[in-house]
């Protein structure tokens, strides 16, 4: 028996309430204890300092005299996402397609390799 395949699917985008644009430097995560993967992205940035001391010279230029607080390396995790390890896949294809398409050449040495 002959199955009648449709030949056009319309697909509508709606962006939900929560929707929101991060930039992102890297990504964190592993495989859940279900089988799934984890992916967390995060951006790396330093922390602001605890107080910083200002002086406003004669001319009202404004000058920093001084930061209290340490300014560790922050690495703020933004988002997570679990994902069916065909679906990880999937996307990692796709970002790597986009990636190249967007100039990325995988065969380049990247910066400090020999």
């Amino acid at each position: 028996m002959a199955t009648e395949q449709l030949k056009e699917v319309r697909v509508y985008f709606q962006n939900n309430p929560e929707y929101k644009l991060i930039h992102a430097t890297g990504a964190w995560g592993g495989i859940t204890p279900q089988g799934q993967v984890l992916c967390q992205l995060f951006f790396d940035r330093r922390e602001n300092p605890e107080t910083v001391a200002l002086l406003i010279e004669k001319d009202g230029e404004v000058k920093e005299t001084s930061r209290t607080g340490e300014q560790r390396l922050i690495r703020d995790i933004l988002v997570g996402i679990v994902l069916r390890p065909d679906h990880a896949y999937s996307i990692g294809a796709w970002l790597q397609k986009n990636a190249i398409e967007a100039g990325f050449d995988p065969e380049a040495k990247k910066p400090g390799e020999e």
